[in-house]
């Protein structure tokens, strides 16, 4: 009995406190403005949480601090905010390899008597 008392009490208090809204009303990047609508501030935050450790493989340096110049509760964001997730979002891709340095023995011959000095042309007149 208890327990229920327990379980009703959690149901009321999670429906008379909703999830926190965004403090924000626009957005410029669908990833946050989606997280927003499908669940406030929890989703948001989890949504950067995502994207944060995504971005630390290209840059391992990355912190909430990298966008944002204050945090909880109004998020505020730096002014190159913007441009710097869609540089995280979008890494340059990796250099390929270096290509490994030929040897002599690497060269082949395109014809075999190509090791042997041409002989001089005849010219007939």
């Amino acid at each position: 009995m208890k327990v229920f008392a327990g379980l009703l009490a959690l149901a009321l208090v999670a429906a008379v406190h909703p999830d926190k809204p965004c403090v924000r009303t626009t957005f410029e990047t669908e990833m946050y403005a989606d997280a927003c609508k499908a669940g406030g501030q929890e989703k948001a935050k989890d949504a950067a949480k995502n994207f944060l450790k995504k971005a630390k493989v290209h840059e391992p340096a990355t912190t909430c601090g990298t966008c944002h110049s204050k945090l909880a509760p109004r998020y505020e964001l730096k002014t190159d905010a913007l441009a710097i997730f869609h540089r995280l979002q979008n890494p340059p891709k990796p250099l390929p390899p270096s290509p490994k340095k030929k040897s002599a023995e690497d060269i082949v011959p395109i014809a075999p008597n190509m090791n042997t000095k041409p002989k001089p042309a005849i010219i007939k007149k």
